[in-house]
């Protein structure tokens, strides 16, 4: 049987959460983690590459490996959306006469990804405009856009 784990979060005396499917509490091991992530960003150029930050990394590949049961070096980091796509973009099988489609106002990284790699082989890019009186899906910044 399992015993309290009551102790492992940070949840005011008296507050029984269970609504975890929309939010769930927090680990506080998980909430020192994210500190400690945030606190090695103050300064971005000077931990991005550091050999803590490899040894960390490397870590996290192997335990995501085993969790998803796949090897480590099938996994990888990015330290930006944009670069991410970029790799992705350059080593997706692409050549002359292919498309690739994506949403009008796709985010830039994606669209300067894509357009770029398009222009490298030959292929096209097209963008699909959203539908008359569709709306978009909200942004993390704001709320839908027509």
């Amino acid at each position: 049987m399992l015993t309290c784990q009551r102790a492992l979060f940070s949840l005011p005396e008296g507050l029984h959460y269970l609504n975890c499917a929309a939010r769930a509490p927090l680990l506080k091991s998980a909430e020192s983690i994210g500190i400690a992530g945030l606190q090695r960003q103050r300064v971005p150029d000077s931990s991005l590459f550091d050999e803590a930050y490899v040894r960390l990394t490397e870590g996290l590949r192997m335990q995501l490996g085993q969790l998803i049961n796949a090897p480590a070096d099938a996994i990888a980091f990015s330290p930006a959306a944009s670069y991410g796509l970029a790799i992705a973009a350059h080593n997706v099988p692409l050549r002359r006469g292919q498309n690739v489609v994506l949403p009008d106002g796709d985010f830039p990284s994606d669209v300067y990804a894509w357009s770029n790699r398009c222009a490298a082989v030959g292929a096209e890019l097209r963008l699909v405009p959203c539908p008359p009186g569709a709306e978009r899906p909200a942004s993390p910044t704001g709320p839908p856009s027509r």
